[in-house]
């Protein structure tokens, strides 16, 4: 696996685990949440949504880590029950652009 290829995976994996700290801070939160709990789901959100506009603005440099990026989005959106809006998808189209043929 090259070095590109291997950090995505990273890079994914640690998005991965932000969706879920995201997910169990907020089940704590409906079990009579205080404040830290509060104030660390804020912080989790955060993250997640800085490492998403990364994951989005990433440029793969072949067709099988562009495959790669669109998979684990898709996954992402399907386990979240969530959707892109218009800007993203965009940015995501422009991302992979340059590996289109003619």
């Amino acid at each position: 696996m090259n070095e590109i290829a291997s950090s995505f995976l990273q890079f994914a994996e640690s998005h991965a685990k932000a969706v879920a700290d995201i997910k169990e801070l907020r089940q704590r939160r409906l079990k009579g949440g205080h404040d830290e709990v509060r104030a660390a789901l804020a912080l989790a959100i955060a993250r997640e949504q800085e490492m998403r506009a990364a994951l989005i603005s990433w440029k793969p440099r072949s067709k099988i880590e562009a495959q790669s990026k669109l998979l684990y989005v898709a996954h992402y959106l399907i386990t979240t029950r969530t959707s892109l809006d218009d800007q993203d998808m965009g940015a995501i189209m422009e991302s992979i652009a340059h590996l289109r043929v003619g």
